[in-house]
């Protein structure tokens, strides 16, 4: 019997031992392992990621900010188990390095040394069923920034009446994504990101709709940060890019286009308690009395903007040649970038990483860029038919400039080339040629505003200057808005339907001919999933011509000769495949598709300067001429290939005993024009010279 009792107080001891050290840990902080940095010149910020087992508590944080040397330095809570003390010499030209010192058994201090001051930080746990971290923000300054988008260009757009559309490449940065399992380099955050910024680019050259990136480089902003993004820009299309893996299936194949389903989980609760809570000021403007009235709207809205703007999406990648169509259907899973109420969101998945075939796909950079503009014309579609249908939000916040944007304007498109360094060239010799700052090309290429010397073979990356303002002059974007409008059917216009989601009883409708379930539920105001809701339909489905069915009470929007009409003319456009050919093409791109030019290589040439010479990417130029790696011979001739209204300038370099009259010649022009174009006022030129010939 004692033993008994001994037996069982030791285990009582036991088990309070480690529940007081368990605790104890608990509440002294959290253990981290490891460290990274993310930095793109893209980002309006530098984040500073460290893994850690739990959430820290960061109530004892301690910022401090010196100005020499610029530096931050953050104590955080915590014990280090695997990231290490000491320095890490980061490649970026803001952020230079990061130290690591434990100053106890359970405190550390991170430090960055930055270019230039700051007076603020931030730091934050991300958690989901993916992946949890901690990670420190340090705002990185105009000067060292090149964004593919501003908060005042997205004004501009929004007071010039252009639409305004957030491309979200997924994944990014710490999160690769899925990885294929083919080709392990492949990583679906580098698919996304390419066809991401093809839709972007496509946009921004056509003018007519205003491309937000919630990334523009490998970086990872969490989930809510990028529906924050949707919010703050008043945006009125989300577009997430995506690529898909089967790990159970090699068959699977093809695209596909995701929303919420709305009628799982309680998605449309939960999307409208986000929305509400971030639209809090917007309502405000409205009487207490009729703010859920308004979300009510604005959530059916939404409900039915997605699925009209996923159909259309789904068409126009349709015309994606060897690409299966797995068309587009209401997603049941918990998607984050989707569950909200600021603007209709849907998701692309561009094809399988864990098919063969796709993902050879995939891994080519044309393939990426015909999905991009298949995306692109997409959106411009959608648009279109949405302003001819006069169809608005009940909602239109106000932009919200974030808190860390410092808004510079952008004197380069965010775009780069590659451009691989000769011999006897110089930092301030190629800023001169490319009409760039040096601290521009040292900001592009990630390298540190101190670096003088360049070497030969050195890759670097030169900013381009935009063709065009970002926000397109209304005299061209009105004509091609016409030129999209034009392409449809003619139809009637008809007045936006109400899409409140309250209404006054029932009546009963008699099925046509002509009747689906689309154009019923939008003809009678309401969503498709409301009509089968309404009739007791499993999911929407095609009654017979006689049927009667229920519809909302009141009449219904537009006469018996227009009803729907846009409806009509879109079902007209996606069946008609030289219709649709005609709708979702620019203009630019029914001419002739490529413009080429030979070019024979001389001595000293690479493939990288040719390309950049050109305006090409050196990638296209290498698939145009069957090319394996980046190896040209002296007299090979190349194949140069570009669009016909982006022909760019074309350089010479003088070599002994050239003249301007002998350059004329060889380029097809006079001397007076060559003269013109460079700005001479004499005959006289000499060797090593970079002239414009075209």
């Amino acid at each position: 019997m004692n033993r008994s009792i001994h037996n069982r107080v030791a285990f009582c001891i036991s088990i309070l031992v480690l529940f007081l050290f368990t605790t104890s840990n608990r509440c002294q902080g959290a253990s981290f392992s490891s460290m990274s940095v993310e930095t793109d010149p893209g980002w309006d910020r530098v984040r500073i990621i460290l893994d850690c087992d739990s959430e820290p508590s960061f109530g004892s944080a301690r910022f401090e900010y010196f100005s020499n040397p610029a530096r931050v330095r953050i104590t955080l809570p915590g014990y280090l188990k695997g990231l290490n003390e000491g320095r890490t010499t980061v490649t970026d030209s803001f952020l230079k390095t990061v130290v690591v010192d434990k100053i106890s058994r359970n405190q550390f201090q991170v430090t960055a040394y930055l270019a230039s001051p700051v007076d603020r930080a931030e730091v934050d746990f991300y958690s989901s069923s993916r992946m949890e971290f901690a990670y420190i923000d340090i705002p990185r300054p105009a000067r060292y920034r090149q964004p593919w988008w501003t908060f005042s260009e997205v004004k501009r757009a929004k007071d010039s009446g252009i639409p305004v559309v957030v491309i979200d490449p997924g994944h990014g940065g710490y999160d690769p994504g899925a990885i294929c399992r083919f080709n392990k380099s492949l990583h679906e955050k580098e698919v996304a990101l390419d066809i991401g910024r093809e839709v972007a680019r496509t946009l921004k050259r056509n003018g007519v709709v205003y491309p937000v990136l919630t990334r523009s480089g490998d970086y990872y902003p969490t989930l809510d940060e990028r529906v924050e993004l949707i919010k703050n820009t008043a945006a009125d299309l989300f577009v997430s890019v995506h690529a898909d893996s089967a790990p159970d299936s090699r068959t699977a194949n093809g695209f596909a286009v995701w929303t919420l389903d709305r009628t799982k989980n309680n998605f449309r609760a939960r999307a409208n308690q986000t929305s509400k809570y971030g639209w809090q000021n917007a309502l405000d403007r409205f009487p207490p009395s009729q703010q859920a009235v308004m979300m009510k709207k604005q959530s059916s809205f939404v409900e039915h903007e997605t699925e009209v703007a996923a159909k259309i999406m789904t068409t126009a990648m349709d015309r994606i040649p060897n690409l299966e169509n797995r068309g587009f259907k209401p997603h049941d899973y918990n998607l984050v970038v989707l569950r909200h109420d600021y603007a209709p969101s849907f998701l692309v998945e561009a094809g399988f990483l864990s098919n063969s075939g796709d993902s050879q796909k995939l891994n080519s950079h044309s393939f990426r860029k015909r999905i991009g503009q298949e995306i692109a014309r997409g959106i411009e579609a959608y648009f279109a038919q949405r302003s001819l249908a006069h169809r608005n939000a009940p909602i239109r916040p106000r932009i919200t400039v974030a808190s860390f944007t410092e808004d510079p304007t952008p004197r380069f498109t965010g775009q780069t080339f590659e451009y691989r360094v000769r011999r006897n060239e110089t930092l301030k010799g190629l800023a001169q040629r490319f009409d760039v700052t040096v601290d521009e090309i040292l900001i592009a290429s990630g390298k540190p505003l101190s670096k003088t010397i360049i070497y030969v073979d050195e890759v670097l990356r030169i900013p381009t200057h935009p063709s065009q303002t970002s926000i397109t002059p209304p005299s061209i974007r009105s004509q091609r808005t016409r030129e999209i409008i034009a392409s449809l059917p003619k139809v009637l216009q008809t007045d936006s339907p109400d899409l409140g989601l309250d209404y006054p009883g029932t009546q009963r409708y008699e099925w046509r001919n002509e009747d689906t379930p689309l154009k019923v539920a939008l003809r009678f105001g309401i969503t498709e999933r409301q009509l089968a809701n309404l009739n007791g339909w499993s999911s929407p489905s095609d009654p017979t011509p006689g049927d009667v069915i229920l519809v909302p009470a009141g009449e219904p929007n537009g006469d018996d000769s227009s009803r729907l009409g846009i409806l009509d003319s879109l079902e007209a456009w996606a069946g008609d495949e030289s219709v649709m050919a005609a709708a979702v093409e620019p203009a630019e791109a029914r001419q002739p598709e490529v413009q080429t030019e030979s070019y024979k290589v001389r001595p000293g040439d690479t493939l990288s300067e040719i390309a950049s010479r050109y305006g090409v990417d050196v990638r296209d130029l290498r698939a145009a001429n069957s090319l394996k790696d980046d190896t040209i011979q002296v007299g090979e001739t190349l194949r140069i290939a570009f669009a016909p209204d982006q022909t760019p300038p074309l350089e010479h370099s003088i070599r002994r005993g050239e003249s301007l009259e002998k350059l004329a010649k060889q380029y097809g022009t006079s001397v007076r024009q060559l003269k013109e174009l460079n700005g001479l006022k004499g005959d006289r030129i000499n060797a090593g010279d970079v002239l414009r010939v075209r």
